[in-house]
Protein backbone atom coordinates (compact mmCIF):
# COMPACT_ATOMS: atom_id res chain seq x y z
CA UNK A 1 0.00 0.00 0.00
CA UNK A 2 2.78 1.75 0.85
CA UNK A 3 4.00 1.48 -3.04
CA UNK A 4 1.24 2.75 -4.21
CA UNK A 5 1.10 5.87 -2.29
CA UNK A 6 4.77 6.93 -3.11
CA UNK A 7 4.23 6.21 -6.65
CA UNK A 8 1.13 8.45 -6.89
CA UNK A 9 2.44 10.91 -5.13
CA UNK A 10 5.55 10.68 -7.81
CA UNK A 11 3.25 10.98 -11.30
CA UNK A 12 1.19 13.65 -9.27
CA UNK A 13 4.39 16.00 -8.35
CA UNK A 14 5.77 14.76 -12.05
CA UNK A 15 2.55 15.69 -13.80
CA UNK A 16 2.96 19.37 -11.75
CA UNK A 17 6.14 19.81 -12.83
CA UNK A 18 5.65 18.87 -16.32
CA UNK A 19 2.84 21.11 -16.82
CA UNK A 20 4.61 24.19 -15.85
CA UNK A 21 7.56 23.43 -17.72
CA UNK A 22 6.23 24.65 -21.60
CA UNK A 23 4.89 28.01 -19.60
CA UNK A 24 8.50 29.04 -18.51
CA UNK A 25 10.04 28.28 -22.08
CA UNK A 26 7.22 30.14 -23.44
CA UNK A 27 7.83 33.56 -21.13
CA UNK A 28 12.00 32.64 -22.23
CA UNK A 29 10.97 32.97 -26.07
CA UNK A 30 8.58 36.07 -25.62
CA UNK A 31 11.22 38.01 -23.94
CA UNK A 32 13.61 37.10 -26.67
CA UNK A 33 16.02 35.04 -24.30
CA UNK A 34 16.36 32.03 -26.23
CA UNK A 35 16.22 33.40 -29.78
CA UNK A 36 19.16 35.51 -28.64
CA UNK A 37 21.34 32.53 -26.88
CA UNK A 38 20.03 30.47 -30.41
CA UNK A 39 21.75 33.09 -32.53
CA UNK A 40 24.81 32.68 -30.22
CA UNK A 41 25.30 29.05 -30.75
CA UNK A 42 24.73 29.48 -34.67
CA UNK A 43 27.60 32.29 -34.97
CA UNK A 44 29.60 29.91 -32.37
CA UNK A 45 28.87 26.81 -35.01
CA UNK A 46 30.20 28.56 -37.84
CA UNK A 47 32.97 29.98 -36.41
CA UNK A 48 34.02 26.68 -35.53
CA UNK A 49 33.20 25.48 -39.00
CA UNK A 50 35.48 28.00 -40.84
CA UNK A 51 38.08 26.99 -37.90
CA UNK A 52 37.96 23.46 -39.27
CA UNK A 53 37.55 24.48 -42.41
CA UNK A 54 41.14 26.45 -42.56
CA UNK A 55 42.63 23.66 -40.15
CA UNK A 56 42.13 21.12 -43.05
CA UNK A 57 43.26 23.64 -45.84
CA UNK A 58 46.55 23.85 -43.64
CA UNK A 59 46.87 20.07 -42.77
CA UNK A 60 49.99 18.47 -43.77
CA UNK A 61 49.18 14.49 -44.74
CA UNK A 62 51.37 12.15 -43.67
CA UNK A 63 53.83 11.00 -46.15
CA UNK A 64 54.59 7.12 -46.57
CA UNK A 65 58.33 6.60 -46.29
Amino acid sequence: MRKLIVITLAFMAFGIYDSRRPQKVALKADSGEVSEKCMEMRQEIERIKAELERLEKTAVSPQAD
